[in-house]
This record gives C-alpha cells, sequence and structure tokens, in this order.
C-alpha cells in the first residue's frame, strides 16, 4: 500500500514537471506575440496570461515540493514499517526454534 502510493506521488510529481514545461512554452509563445500586437487591449491581455502562466509554474513547484516531501515521509514509514516486520518475522522463527527444541526436550526425557 505504502509502495503505491509513493508511485503515485512520484507519478503527481513527474506530471508537475511536463505542466511546468508546457506553462514555459506558453508564456514564450505569448512573448512572441506581445512584440506583434496591435493594440493595448491585445497587449495587457498577452501580460495577464503570462503572469497567469508564472504563477501556474509557481504552484507546480509549491506542489512538488508537498509531493516530494510526502514521497520522503512515505518512504520513512516504509522503512520503519519493514523494520518492524524484520523483527517480527526473527521474532516468530525464534518461537518455532523453541517448540521444536521443547518438543524434542520432551522426547528425550520420555526415553
Amino acid at each position: 500500500r505504502i509502495k503505491s502510493e509513493i508511485a503515485e506521488l512520484k507519478q503527481a510529481v513527474a506530471t508537475k514537471r511536463v505542466e511546468i514545461e508546457t506553462a514555459k512554452a506558453t508564456i514564450v509563445k505569448y512573448k512572441e506575440q506581445q512584440e506583434n500586437v496591435r493594440n493595448n487591449r491585445e497587449y495587457d491581455f498577452l501580460t495577464k496570461e503570462i503572469e497567469f502562466q508564472t504563477l501556474e509554474i509557481e504552484l507546480c513547484e509549491k506542489r512538488i515540493r508537498e509531493f516530494t516531501f510526502q514521497e520522503q515521509e512515505k518512504g520513512k514509514e516504509l522503512e520503519n514499517s519493514e523494520a518492524l516486520l524484520d523483527e517480527r518475522n526473527k521474532d516468530l522463527e525464534l518461537k518455532k526454534l523453541l517448540r521444536k527444541l521443547s518438543k524434542r526436550k520432551k522426547n528425550l526425557e520420555k526415553r
């Protein structure tokens, strides 16, 4: 479960990086269009769109930081869970071994 959540977070980070690249390409396109405007209204519209895309980039970067932090936390949680599982498996093996030894001891005592 934790591994799938980590994979989802990595996918979300990749998606946000693609969105950033798309927004950067859009900004470049709008800046080129700004050079060929005919009136102030077109220029203002393009300026607002560039500003919007810049804010989108900032938002994506913030989300990437959040997802990366969550991914690190999930990684730590996974490590702790695996360590606990290993410890419990060792305890289980020891209990099985103790049962076997106890049975052998009883068998030897009967002889």
